[in-house]
């Protein structure tokens, strides 16, 4: 909420890749948001000075005045044109400034006659060279009644000028490594203070529409670290009352989101969360910068950790951490950082020495990581079974809550109870471990979206990613799935003869009478032992399910059919013996993914012979299974 009367600012940053088919850009293949002309590329009959990519450009001015009711662009009805009646838009230079002058003077809004569009770029409008860009843009809003005025900048006017009719800066221009200075120079234009008429601006707006780089300047603005690690305990709260001075919001689509601080600092670190998923969380990106200021007593406990880890089987040997390396404080800590930004002829021996100790510091930290890695990777799986609502995100207390104790112990390595993982807990980078899961779950959810064979091979890509953790609870590999089951049962394999490269399409394996009395026959039911991941479940019932589809003519198959033949084979022909609550979890979700098969879910019986003995459920309508 705003205070009425407050001069406000209100970040607004569109992720305009999943609105428009082509982002707005010009030849440059950086999606930085930029309109970007580049005339050693210019199509054949394009006049010099045009768009090379007009067509974007044009769906854009389209966005941008789109009447509809759920509609939140900033021309699309007359309140909101009333709210940004005197705006300025950053471009990347004066040819880009020109060529979108001449595009807007063309559309049938801003070219209706109530736009004056402005351009201050620079040798823009040859005929209105001479004048002085402040004059030229005063003289507009003078002039301008109760029609509108658009300023075009390259630069111009954002430093040491005031022109408090502007309500609105439109970010058309930089990239993600922009200055932050410059940035927040800029955006702060349309902050003057403006009584006009009796009516008095009390909000000011920024449009951006280079998400990533959006959020990087704020994090910039506040001095608060985007990097993995670099969290400190106060950054949540000085983001808060950043935010809450000057609130994000994002748009996608017709959905509006207000930043928490909390979100933005997630969303500020998910390229290390990506690349920490992609790396089956076997990534130094996961933890934080605690490990460089371990103290003696720190150091006991991991290596009292590393002889419980080590006791796993197929666990990469940990390196021993010696007991005499000490960490750094806070202060040194910051102190080292600051120190290593200078050059090296600078420094005088007292900070070469700092630096040394940085140094083997990070050593130690890396050690300590090759002992968290024995945890780490057994994460995504149990991250990806977890039975949390899809809507809430996954935090380090709440992954501890959610996994039962038998499962726990299944999953993770013998000896490390969930209160020896609590005392580790905090070398952990809280934004990033949640962005990853949040990251797992959203490919999850997609697949549900995804026709079956289409979904089965999200899933299994999915699945890549995570690692093997030892070889006690061996996490069978998709591919050694395929190959088992298509040499033995037969059916739909997704790699190839030689099971060396996947396929785009399965190809069927007929291995005679034992094929046609499983797959080849619509009432017959497999049992799976002890399952974890469903990878084998999956296999089978993809195989069962596209038997049924084989048997249909081409004009009976759609979408829905495909669908219902699915949902059909996992309640009648698949049944799953799980050893823990988490194994079944994880079954259920790659089989059935979150709730988009229905029915069946309601009648899933379970018996617990014991905490170490097995339970089993099926997917039929059955209160027998």
């Amino acid at each position: 909420g705003l205070t009425a009367g407050r001069n406000d600012e209100i970040l607004t940053r569109w992720n305009l890749e999943k609105i428009l088919t082509n982002r707005v850009r010009g030849i440059d293949s950086n999606p930085t948001g930029d309109f970007s002309v580049d005339y050693a590329d210019m199509p054949v009959g394009a006049e010099i000075g045009d768009f090379v990519h007009e067509s974007d450009v044009w769906s854009f001015l389209n966005l941008m005045t789109k009447e509809s009711e759920d509609s939140y662009y900033p021309y699309s009805n007359d309140e909101y044109r009333a709210l940004f009646k005197h705006s300025l838009w950053m471009v990347p230079g004066v040819k880009e400034a020109r060529a979108l002058k001449k595009l807007m003077l063309k559309h049938p809004v801003f070219g209706c006659g109530q736009f004056n569009i402005v351009n201050v770029a620079g040798n823009g409008d040859e005929e209105e060279a001479s004048e002085e860009a402040l004059k030229k843009v005063r003289k507009a809003i003078k002039d301008a009644g109760d029609d509108y005025t658009i300023t075009l900048s390259c630069g111009k006017l954002t430093t040491g000028v005031t022109v408090k009719e502007w309500t609105a800066v439109f970010m058309l221009a930089g990239s993600y490594s922009t200055s932050a200075a410059n940035y927040l120079q800029t955006i702060f234009r349309v902050q003057s203070p403006c009584n006009e008429n009796g009516k008095i601006k009390e909000n000011a707006y920024v449009f951006d529409f280079a998400p990533d780089r959006t959020l990087k300047m704020v994090s910039s603005a506040v001095s608060v670290s985007s990097k993995a690690g670099k969290t400190k305990i106060g950054d949540k709260q000085i983001m808060g009352k950043f935010l809450n001075y000057c609130p994000v919001i994002g748009i996608s689509g017709s959905e509006m989101q207000e930043y928490s601080a909390t979100v933005l600092l997630q969303q500020l670190k998910r390229a290390y969360a990506d690349k920490v998923v992609r790396n089956g969380f076997d990534d130094s990106n996961l933890y934080n910068d605690e490990l460089f200021k371990l103290q003696a007593v720190d150091i006991k406990k991991f290596d009292e950790l590393k002889g419980i880890i080590g006791s796993s089987k197929a666990q990469p040997k940990a390196k021993d951490i010696t007991v005499n390396d000490q960490g750094l404080t806070n202060e040194e800590y910051e102190e080292a950082e600051k120190l290593n930004k200078k050059k090296k002829k600078e420094l005088t021996p007292e900070e070469k020495a700092r630096l040394e100790e940085l140094k083997r510091l990070k050593k130690v930290r890396n050690d300590a990581i090759s002992i968290l890695r024995g945890i780490s990777i057994r994460m995504p799986l149990l991250i990806y079974g977890a039975d949390i609502p899809y809507d809430e995100e996954i935090t380090l207390d709440k992954f501890v809550d959610v996994v039962d104790d038998s499962s726990w112990d299944e999953f993770m390595p013998t000896g490390v109870t969930k209160e020896k993982f609590k005392e580790f807990q905090k070398y952990y980078d809280e934004e990033v471990f949640i962005a990853a899961g949040r990251r797992i779950r959203n490919i999850a959810r997609e697949a549900d979206t995804l026709d079956p064979t289409e979904r089965v091979i999200k899933i299994a890509s999915l699945f890549s990613y995570f690692k093997n953790p030892d070889k006690e609870t061996v996490l069978t590999p998709w591919r050694v799935v395929n190959m088992h089951m298509s040499d033995t049962l037969g059916g739909w394999d997704f790699w190839d003869e030689q099971h060396a490269d996947t396929l785009d399409s399965p190809r069927f394996v007929d291995r005679g009478e034992v094929t046609a009395k499983t797959f080849g026959k619509n009432d017959a039911q497999i049992l799976e032992i002890n399952s974890k991941t469903g990878l084998y479940p999956l296999y089978v019932a993809y195989s069962f399910y596209r038997n049924k589809l084989e048997a249909l003519h081409k004009d009976e198959v759609s979408e829905e059919t495909k669908q219902r033949l699915w949902n059909k084979s996992i309640e009648e022909n698949i049944y799953v013996i799980c050893k823990t609550p988490m194994a079944k979890a994880i079954t259920k979700r790659t089989l059935t993914g979150y709730g988009s098969v229905k029915v069946g879910f309601e009648s899933i019986s379970w018996t617990h012979f014991s905490r170490d003995g097995y339970a089993i459920f099926s997917f039929a309508n059955s209160s027998n299974s």
